[in-house]
Protein backbone atom coordinates (compact mmCIF):
# COMPACT_ATOMS: atom_id res chain seq x y z
CA UNK A 1 0.00 0.00 0.00
CA UNK A 2 3.07 2.83 -0.13
CA UNK A 3 2.39 3.52 -3.72
CA UNK A 4 -0.42 5.06 -3.65
CA UNK A 5 0.90 6.99 -0.74
CA UNK A 6 4.19 7.96 -2.58
CA UNK A 7 2.25 9.10 -5.61
CA UNK A 8 0.44 11.71 -3.98
CA UNK A 9 3.32 12.95 -2.21
CA UNK A 10 4.94 13.20 -5.29
CA UNK A 11 2.18 15.10 -6.70
CA UNK A 12 1.96 17.47 -3.40
CA UNK A 13 5.48 18.12 -4.26
CA UNK A 14 5.46 18.90 -7.42
CA UNK A 15 2.41 21.52 -7.44
CA UNK A 16 3.97 22.87 -4.24
CA UNK A 17 7.46 23.89 -6.41
CA UNK A 18 4.73 24.91 -9.18
CA UNK A 19 2.88 26.68 -7.05
CA UNK A 20 5.49 28.64 -5.48
CA UNK A 21 6.43 31.09 -8.96
CA UNK A 22 4.37 33.71 -8.34
CA UNK A 23 3.63 33.87 -12.01
CA UNK A 24 1.66 30.38 -11.78
CA UNK A 25 -0.12 31.13 -8.46
CA UNK A 26 -2.95 30.86 -10.40
CA UNK A 27 -3.28 27.23 -10.69
CA UNK A 28 -4.27 27.34 -7.04
CA UNK A 29 -6.37 29.91 -6.72
CA UNK A 30 -9.51 28.92 -4.76
CA UNK A 31 -10.73 32.57 -4.22
CA UNK A 32 -14.24 33.34 -5.01
CA UNK A 33 -13.35 35.60 -7.78
CA UNK A 34 -11.38 33.26 -9.13
CA UNK A 35 -13.53 30.18 -9.40
CA UNK A 36 -17.24 31.80 -10.01
CA UNK A 37 -16.03 34.97 -12.16
CA UNK A 38 -13.38 33.53 -13.76
CA UNK A 39 -13.99 30.24 -14.39
CA UNK A 40 -10.51 28.75 -12.89
CA UNK A 41 -12.38 25.14 -11.92
CA UNK A 42 -8.88 23.20 -12.61
CA UNK A 43 -7.91 24.91 -9.11
CA UNK A 44 -10.62 23.03 -6.86
CA UNK A 45 -9.06 19.94 -7.58
CA UNK A 46 -5.46 21.00 -7.56
CA UNK A 47 -5.51 23.21 -4.61
CA UNK A 48 -5.81 20.63 -1.88
CA UNK A 49 -2.51 19.14 -3.43
CA UNK A 50 -0.38 21.97 -3.11
CA UNK A 51 0.93 22.70 0.39
CA UNK A 52 3.01 26.13 0.99
CA UNK A 53 6.12 25.46 0.35
CA UNK A 54 8.56 24.45 1.83
CA UNK A 55 8.21 23.58 5.46
CA UNK A 56 4.61 23.50 4.58
CA UNK A 57 5.23 20.47 2.00
CA UNK A 58 7.65 18.89 4.40
CA UNK A 59 5.78 18.39 7.56
CA UNK A 60 2.52 17.65 4.96
CA UNK A 61 4.14 14.78 3.35
CA UNK A 62 5.31 13.43 6.46
CA UNK A 63 2.31 13.43 7.61
CA UNK A 64 0.78 11.26 4.88
CA UNK A 65 3.28 8.88 5.01
CA UNK A 66 2.60 8.02 8.38
CA UNK A 67 -0.90 8.98 8.69
CA UNK A 68 -2.30 8.54 5.46
CA UNK A 69 -0.71 5.49 5.06
CA UNK A 70 -2.25 3.95 7.71
CA UNK A 71 -6.04 5.10 6.41
CA UNK A 72 -5.27 3.63 3.11
CA UNK A 73 -4.38 0.94 4.56
CA UNK A 74 -7.71 0.29 6.21
CA UNK A 75 -10.15 2.15 4.28
CA UNK A 76 -9.17 1.55 1.05
CA UNK A 77 -7.55 4.16 -1.48
CA UNK A 78 -10.81 5.51 -2.85
CA UNK A 79 -12.46 6.20 0.34
CA UNK A 80 -8.92 8.10 1.54
CA UNK A 81 -9.30 10.18 -1.36
CA UNK A 82 -12.84 10.97 -1.16
CA UNK A 83 -12.13 11.96 2.61
CA UNK A 84 -9.28 13.89 1.65
CA UNK A 85 -11.24 15.88 -1.24
CA UNK A 86 -14.71 16.27 0.81
CA UNK A 87 -12.41 17.82 3.89
CA UNK A 88 -11.36 20.68 1.29
CA UNK A 89 -14.51 21.45 0.00
CA UNK A 90 -16.05 22.19 3.51
CA UNK A 91 -13.11 24.21 4.15
CA UNK A 92 -13.79 26.01 0.77
CA UNK A 93 -17.57 26.30 0.94
CA UNK A 94 -17.07 28.43 4.24
CA UNK A 95 -14.20 29.85 2.74
CA UNK A 96 -16.29 31.09 -0.36
CA UNK A 97 -19.55 31.53 1.75
CA UNK A 98 -17.82 34.29 3.94
CA UNK A 99 -15.96 35.95 0.79
CA UNK A 100 -19.87 36.26 -0.11
CA UNK A 101 -20.21 38.68 2.94
CA UNK A 102 -20.30 42.29 1.39
CA UNK A 103 -19.91 44.26 4.71
CA UNK A 104 -16.50 42.44 5.84
CA UNK A 105 -15.08 41.33 2.37
CA UNK A 106 -11.75 43.82 2.80
CA UNK A 107 -11.23 40.79 5.52
CA UNK A 108 -11.37 38.03 2.92
CA UNK A 109 -8.77 38.82 0.61
CA UNK A 110 -5.57 36.59 0.34
CA UNK A 111 -3.07 36.50 -1.63
CA UNK A 112 -2.71 32.64 -0.93
CA UNK A 113 -4.81 29.85 1.06
CA UNK A 114 -3.66 26.70 2.05
CA UNK A 115 -6.10 24.52 0.91
CA UNK A 116 -4.44 21.16 1.69
CA UNK A 117 -4.04 21.56 5.08
CA UNK A 118 -7.79 21.41 5.46
CA UNK A 119 -7.61 18.19 4.33
CA UNK A 120 -4.29 17.49 6.48
CA UNK A 121 -6.22 18.29 9.36
CA UNK A 122 -9.06 16.33 9.11
CA UNK A 123 -7.52 13.08 8.16
CA UNK A 124 -5.15 14.54 11.27
CA UNK A 125 -8.92 14.35 13.34
CA UNK A 126 -10.00 10.81 11.86
CA UNK A 127 -6.64 9.36 13.01
CA UNK A 128 -6.93 10.63 16.39
CA UNK A 129 -10.54 9.24 16.69
CA UNK A 130 -9.61 5.93 15.56
CA UNK A 131 -6.21 5.56 17.40
CA UNK A 132 -6.86 8.29 20.56
CA UNK A 133 -3.67 6.64 22.72
CA UNK A 134 -1.30 6.35 19.73
CA UNK A 135 1.53 8.81 20.14
CA UNK A 136 3.42 11.23 17.51
CA UNK A 137 6.70 13.01 18.27
CA UNK A 138 6.48 17.18 18.41
CA UNK A 139 9.26 17.94 17.03
CA UNK A 140 10.48 15.21 16.68
CA UNK A 141 11.45 14.62 20.23
CA UNK A 142 8.11 15.01 22.73
CA UNK A 143 6.17 12.30 22.78
CA UNK A 144 2.39 13.09 22.71
CA UNK A 145 -0.32 11.26 22.27
CA UNK A 146 -2.67 12.33 18.73
CA UNK A 147 -6.06 13.21 20.69
CA UNK A 148 -3.81 15.58 22.75
CA UNK A 149 -2.39 16.57 20.17
CA UNK A 150 -5.61 17.31 18.10
CA UNK A 151 -7.18 18.78 20.87
CA UNK A 152 -4.52 21.02 20.90
CA UNK A 153 -4.26 22.02 17.32
CA UNK A 154 -8.56 22.77 17.85
CA UNK A 155 -7.47 25.63 20.21
CA UNK A 156 -4.98 27.01 19.14
CA UNK A 157 -7.29 27.74 15.79
CA UNK A 158 -9.65 28.46 18.12
CA UNK A 159 -7.08 31.48 19.83
CA UNK A 160 -5.80 32.42 16.32
CA UNK A 161 -9.38 33.22 15.16
CA UNK A 162 -9.61 35.35 18.04
CA UNK A 163 -6.60 37.01 18.05
CA UNK A 164 -6.22 37.81 14.03
CA UNK A 165 -8.95 38.56 12.43
CA UNK A 166 -7.94 39.53 9.24
CA UNK A 167 -6.80 35.09 8.72
CA UNK A 168 -10.71 34.64 10.65
CA UNK A 169 -11.94 32.89 7.59
CA UNK A 170 -8.97 30.53 6.82
CA UNK A 171 -9.09 29.38 10.77
CA UNK A 172 -12.76 28.81 10.40
CA UNK A 173 -12.48 26.77 7.21
CA UNK A 174 -9.87 24.88 9.38
CA UNK A 175 -12.41 24.82 12.13
CA UNK A 176 -14.89 22.94 9.75
CA UNK A 177 -12.56 20.66 7.95
CA UNK A 178 -11.43 19.61 11.42
CA UNK A 179 -15.39 19.31 12.50
CA UNK A 180 -16.37 17.42 9.13
CA UNK A 181 -13.17 15.05 10.36
CA UNK A 182 -14.69 14.25 13.83
CA UNK A 183 -18.22 14.06 12.40
CA UNK A 184 -17.06 11.46 9.69
CA UNK A 185 -14.66 9.14 12.21
CA UNK A 186 -17.11 9.37 14.92
CA UNK A 187 -20.23 8.24 12.81
CA UNK A 188 -18.04 5.99 10.99
CA UNK A 189 -19.39 7.40 7.46
CA UNK A 190 -18.29 6.16 4.36
CA UNK A 191 -17.68 8.61 1.15
CA UNK A 192 -16.84 6.10 -1.32
CA UNK A 193 -20.59 4.79 -0.97
CA UNK A 194 -22.05 8.35 -1.96
CA UNK A 195 -20.04 8.01 -5.61
CA UNK A 196 -22.06 4.37 -6.02
CA UNK A 197 -25.31 6.07 -5.25
CA UNK A 198 -24.55 8.58 -7.62
CA UNK A 199 -23.61 6.42 -10.43
CA UNK A 200 -26.45 4.03 -9.89
CA UNK A 201 -28.53 7.26 -10.43
CA UNK A 202 -27.19 7.66 -13.85
CA UNK A 203 -27.14 4.04 -14.60
CA UNK A 204 -30.37 2.29 -13.39
CA UNK A 205 -32.29 4.94 -16.22
CA UNK A 206 -36.45 3.66 -16.09
CA UNK A 207 -38.46 3.10 -18.95
CA UNK A 208 -41.99 4.89 -17.56
CA UNK A 209 -44.42 3.64 -20.07
CA UNK A 210 -42.86 -0.05 -19.42
CA UNK A 211 -44.17 0.18 -16.04
CA UNK A 212 -40.81 1.34 -14.99
CA UNK A 213 -38.81 -1.92 -14.56
CA UNK A 214 -36.32 -1.63 -17.54
CA UNK A 215 -32.53 -0.71 -16.66
CA UNK A 216 -30.68 0.82 -19.80
CA UNK A 217 -27.71 -1.38 -18.46
CA UNK A 218 -29.06 -4.57 -18.53
CA UNK A 219 -30.84 -4.13 -21.96
CA UNK A 220 -29.83 -5.25 -25.67
CA UNK A 221 -29.40 -2.77 -27.84
CA UNK A 222 -31.98 -4.11 -30.09
CA UNK A 223 -34.32 -4.30 -27.24
CA UNK A 224 -33.65 -0.69 -26.55
CA UNK A 225 -34.01 -0.05 -30.16
CA UNK A 226 -37.34 -2.12 -30.30
CA UNK A 227 -38.56 0.30 -26.96
CA UNK A 228 -38.08 3.42 -28.56
CA UNK A 229 -39.75 2.39 -31.43
CA UNK A 230 -42.87 1.39 -29.58
CA UNK A 231 -42.47 4.52 -27.57
CA UNK A 232 -42.44 6.83 -30.89
CA UNK A 233 -45.63 5.00 -32.29
CA UNK A 234 -47.77 5.33 -28.76
CA UNK A 235 -46.43 9.48 -29.27
CA UNK A 236 -47.56 9.33 -32.94
CA UNK A 237 -51.12 7.94 -32.35
CA UNK A 238 -51.45 10.34 -29.59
Amino acid sequence: QLAPIFWIIIICVVLSIIEADQKLKMITDVSYDAIFNHGYIWSIVLAPFSPDFFWGTFGHCLALFYVGRRLVVTDGLIEFLSLYFFSAMVGLLLFWSCQRIPSNRDLYLFESIDVAIWSLGSIGMVYAVRYPTEKILLYFVIPIQIKLFMMGVVVVVLLMMASRPTDFVSYLSLLGSLGFGYLYAFKHFQLSSVFQKIKRLFVKVSLPIMGGGSNLKTMSEEEIKQEIDRLLDKITEK
